[in-house]
């Protein structure tokens, strides 16, 4: 970044630092609590998981069906795809806005 002379570089490695920072922290809640919902919950003795489980992997398509449709009845509707960012500047900027 500094190699361009971009002026933008000087507020983005203190953004950086503090996005790397925040992803870590996140990524570590994040494995503390599947930790915990895995162990609070007997999910992983249950039929219906491991049939879905199964099926998932035995028959992609099919299974992609059945989700589109349990969607389309429950009335999920996916968000719309963000525009992907123009530089890593945009990434930065993007990361730190959304936290």
């Amino acid at each position: 970044m500094r190699l361009t002379g971009d002026g933008r570089a000087e507020g983005a490695e203190t953004k950086l630092r503090r996005v790397r920072v925040n992803l870590h922290e996140a990524r570590r809640v994040s494995a503390q609590y599947r930790r915990e919902a895995f162990e609070r919950s007997p999910e992983h003795l249950n039929a219906q998981h491991t049939a879905l489980s199964w099926l998932s992997k035995a028959f992609p398509a099919d299974y992609s069906r059945l989700v589109e449709q349990a969607k389309r009845e429950r009335g999920i509707v996916e968000p719309p795809p963000q525009p992907p960012a123009q530089d890593v500047f945009d990434s930065i900027e993007e990361a730190c806005d959304t936290g």
